[in-house]
């Protein structure tokens, strides 16, 4: 069982530290929303907390390691305050001892040489204290300006923690190695004031150094009974009614006790669910999870952090986050000294389970993660290269080749997609092709209001006239029940003796013959008049 004070929040705030001794400078705790009473809940992590707290008094030099969203932040404000109030009280060996916590996720500029860099840097670590901190930003910046805050005997021993530091990850690599190099000297206790130091970020330190002497991976679940206590610390601050248990329990499905997410439902719950309510049935809450929870959260500024690292995917990465968000859960090869897998493992992508030596199981590390990634796909970018004429009405010809040239073929005929016997499957072909044609008429013709009724006929192996006819006489069944124009499309990958046929006993169908050649990207789109060779555009879809 978690102890009761596992439950509080942190409570340092200005006027508690403000209460001690006058006679040194008590320095204010960061107040990060993550840990400030007045907006958040959470489960103190008290282990974490006080592992962190005494490496810092003991001088280490820690990198904090965490998967995106898996309440890094939490834990190092909450160390911060809880270090700088036993300093403040004088129960650290350590006299005077001063902690700031900075962050690199806003302000950081890296992408702009040197200069702009460390004027950022210098920028970052002032906001937090102007006098300590302080420096011309009207002149050249360097390391040196950098180094000039941290000279012994301008101030007590300083610990600072930088939030955020994988930010640097992947950009500039001079610049990334200027910096380690200027942290490396700061660890010359004769020349600096600073006692320690912890880096927090998501994934491998991205250079070989020996800069940090030890680090901490925060743990990034928490468990269903750790939920329910964060559920019935809000029910009693606010008197409230909650129908805890179920709530906690349907939470844990769907995050699997991911941290970050974890939060996001509880915020969900006290800034939108509980508005002008005293009570939340476990039926309330399922009606809100199931259709605005989502949005919720993807509208939350610490979620961007996810969306800017699914962007920056390698081409690997796009295909194996791809492969999980299609079936649940994907087979890798397993090559645990591939780095691109281990910065998946920082973005929510978990090993389920190891099926041999060889292959790994890959998951989304919850439910929630994968939905929110699968609402971030989007379809292939249109390319109209030539607008019809006219806007008011339909020109069924410019349709037909627009939707044929800018269907994503590929997703027709990879493995996962074709039917048992290796061919393509019709139904895959209908999906794609109604997504594409909806679009067009939607944006091409937004004056204009269709609906897009799509019918595939079971494949037809074979391909014998007699069932061909029987596709025709289905079309003519259909063009007469909707008293519509009807088109029949003929989709093939060679060419065949039914080309020729141009459904003559069905005046009132149009017969559409479409021969595709993957290889090389074209399709032939044949009308009864006359023939025209297509472009197929290549667009993958992107997450």
């Amino acid at each position: 069982m978690l102890s009761e004070d596992i439950l509080s929040k942190v409570r340092h705030n200005e006027s508690r530290l403000g209460s001690n001794s006058a006679k040194k400078r008590k320095i204010k705790p960061f107040k990060g929303t993550e840990a400030n009473e007045c907006t958040n809940f959470y489960i103190t992590p008290e282990n974490t907390v006080k592992d962190l707290g005494q490496r810092l008094i003991d001088g280490h030099y820690i990198f904090i390691e965490g998967l995106r969203q898996s309440g890094k932040t939490t834990s190092i404000i909450a160390t911060a305050n809880y270090v700088q109030r036993k300093s403040n009280d004088n129960e650290f060996p350590v006299p005077n001892l001063e902690i700031y916590v900075v962050t690199f996720s806003v302000g950081l500029d890296i992408n702009n040489g040197k200069n702009a860099f460390w004027k950022s840097v210098c920028k970052i670590f002032r906001a937090r204290n102007r006098k300590q901190f302080s420096f011309d930003d009207t002149k050249e910046c360097t390391a040196d300006i950098f180094l000039s805050f941290f000279e012994r005997g301008k101030s007590p021993p300083i610990s600072f923690i930088i939030d955020e530091f994988s930010n640097l990850f992947g950009k500039n690599s001079a610049i990334i190695e200027e910096f380690v190099n200027t942290l490396q000297f700061l660890k010359n206790r004769l020349a600096y004031c600073v006692h320690s130091f912890a880096l927090v970020g998501v994934g491998q330190f991205p250079i070989q150094t020996e800069l940090t002497s030890s680090s901490i991976i925060i743990p990034a679940f928490f468990n269903e009974e750790e939920i329910e206590m964060l559920l019935s610390e809000y029910r009693n601050q606010y008197g409230l009614k909650l129908d805890i248990k179920r709530i906690a329990e349907d939470i844990f499905e769907r995050t699997k006790g991911y941290k970050g997410f974890v939060g996001a439902c509880c915020k969900a719950i006290e800034t939108e669910v509980m508005v002008n309510e005293n009570e939340l049935l476990y039926d309330h809450w399922m009606r809100y999870s199931s259709t605005r929870l989502i949005k919720f959260i993807k509208e939350l500024g610490t979620y961007r952090s996810i969306f800017r690292a699914i962007k920056q995917l390698s081409s690997k990465q796009t295909d194996i986050v791809g492969m999980v968000l299609r079936y649940g859960s994907y087979s890798y090869k397993c090559d645990y000294d591939d780095n691109e897998l281990y910065q998946l493992f920082a973005e929510g992508i978990v090993i389920s389970r190891t099926t041999n030596e060889i292959y790994i199981e890959l998951e989304c590390s919850s439910p929630i993660l994968r939905s929110i990634m699968l609402s971030m796909i989007y379809g292939p970018e249109f390319d109209i290269t030539s607008p019809p004429q006219a806007k008011d009405e339909i020109d069924v010809r410019w349709l037909l080749e627009n939707t044929i040239e800018n269907l994503a073929i590929q997703h027709i005929f990879v493995q996962q997609a074709l039917n048992v016997d290796g061919n393509p499957s019709e139904y895959a072909f209908q999906a794609e092709f109604a997504t594409v044609l909806k679009y067009l008429l939607s944006n091409v013709y937004p004056a204009l209001q269709y609906r897009v009724i799509v019918e595939a006929k079971e494949r037809d192996v074979n391909a014998n006239k007699k069932n061909f006819d029987e596709h025709l006489v289905r079309a003519n069944y259909y063009n007469n029940l909707h008293g519509c124009s009807m088109y029949m499309i003929n989709l093939c990958t060679t060419n065949n003796k039914l080309t020729d046929n141009f459904g003559s006993e069905y005046p009132e169908v149009t017969l559409v013959h479409i021969i595709y050649d993957i290889s090389k990207g074209m399709a032939d789109i044949i009308y009864e008049d006359c023939r025209k060779s297509l472009t197929i555009k290549r667009s993958a879809w992107k997450v």
